[in-house]
């Protein structure tokens, strides 16, 4: 009960943590662009918008806490957020005791020492978000389509089109499987991320299966593999991907055939 508990909170955790975010926001405008260095209402405004910004930068680490149990995160991936997002806490602890010495000795190099703190706090945070964002969307999510990364984007596969090889008829691994993969499994069970410790991308994982400890392919024998009962949805409540839009029948046929035929691994994959 009380783990059932610790994930409830846990899946509160995406909409907490936009709370401090815009907090802080309104509380640097308050002080930049709104007001004059020493209004008392603006003070006052600050100080119970910071307090209310450490109170739920406190319960979205907490709550965070709570998702990572949850959810396959990689203790190497979640740890950078983590720890930026604690350090975010202590600099907004530290920036409510400076605006609490400025509020009593209103001198510029105590205003000059909040706004700084408070600089600090957006540079920390902003850290911290960016690698959350990571952990949801990836590395490169930000910046894969940057003018000057162009020549390294591939053009994405045509997932409906039919890769195969038209003198044998077997199923191309590099031009049909691979890109399904990477689409649509690769952010949950990939290098950042693994729910149910499995990944798509090791071949030995693959075969051996994850913590359920049943193998996702067995080589030329579809109808043993879970891969197959997970993505044609035999159980409603365990169907994959778990999210959008299921995999079309022409998709899960195409890796039917693919497992049918020996489930070649190709190369592989690469995340260079």
């Amino acid at each position: 009960m009380s783990e059932q508990i610790l994930f409830l909170f846990g899946r509160f955790h995406p909409l907490i943590v936009h709370l401090p975010i815009g907090f802080l926001i309104a509380i640097i405008l308050l002080e930049f662009v709104k007001s004059k260095p020493g209004n008392q209402n603006s003070q006052e405004a600050q100080a119970f918008l910071l307090n209310c910004t450490v109170l739920f930068a406190v319960i979205a680490v907490l709550s965070g806490l709570g998702l990572k149990e949850e959810t396959g995160y990689s203790d190497s991936t979640v740890a950078a957020h983590k720890w930026f997002a604690i350090a975010f806490c202590c600099s907004l602890i530290a920036t409510r005791i400076v605006l609490h010495i400025s509020q009593k000795q209103a001198t510029r190099i105590y205003l000059a020492a909040y706004r700084s703190a408070l600089l600090v706090c957006l540079f920390i945070m902003s850290i911290a978000a960016h690698h959350g964002g990571n952990l949801l969307h990836g590395e490169e999510y930000l910046t894969e389509y940057l003018p000057w990364r162009n020549a390294k984007i591939q053009p994405r596969q045509d997932i409906s089109s039919v890769a195969l090889n038209t003198a044998t008829n077997r199923i191309s691994f590099e031009q049909t499987i691979k890109p399904i993969f990477k689409d649509r499994c690769i952010k949950c069970h990939g290098p950042k991320k693994q729910k149910g410790d499995f990944r798509i991308d090791d071949y030995q994982i693959v075969l051996t299966g994850g913590e359920s400890g049943q193998a996702a392919v067995v080589p030329g024998k579809p109808e043993l593999s879970k891969m197959m009962e997970l993505i044609r949805g035999d159980d409603p409540d365990d169907i994959m991907p778990p999210k959008g839009e299921p995999l079309t029948n022409e998709q899960i046929d195409k890796i039917e055939r693919w497992i049918k035929q020996g489930a070649n691994w190709g190369r592989g994959f690469s995340h260079g």
